[in-house]
């Protein structure tokens, strides 16, 4: 039964990461039918991985749970602007 509640919780954070990253795909592939929706989890998680690799190499920030947490939320920050940028094109596929 514990690797199941593992299993769901790897997918609901995998979701997370799809849905904070949505505006950016949207905007990467607008002329896709579905406006990039499949690429957007693993642009996330290259996002994330790519930025903790450079904080950790520079020096700049350990790799710890609270590094990532605060990546993910500055990447939603960023994300959110992107999309009150391109509020007006972003439609429902």
């Amino acid at each position: 039964m514990e690797w199941q509640v593992f299993t769901l919780w790897w997918y609901v954070i995998l979701s997370i990461i799809g849905i904070v990253f949505l505006p950016t795909t949207r905007l990467l592939f607008a002329r896709f039918y579905d406006q990039g929706y499949a690429f957007s989890k693993i642009i996330g998680i290259l996002a994330i991985t790519y930025t903790t690799f450079v904080l950790g190499t520079l020096k700049i920030a350990p790799f710890t749970p609270a590094t990532l947490i605060g990546i993910v939320i500055a990447a939603g920050i960023v994300n959110a602007f992107i999309y009150k940028k391109n509020q007006r094109s972003v439609y429902l596929f």
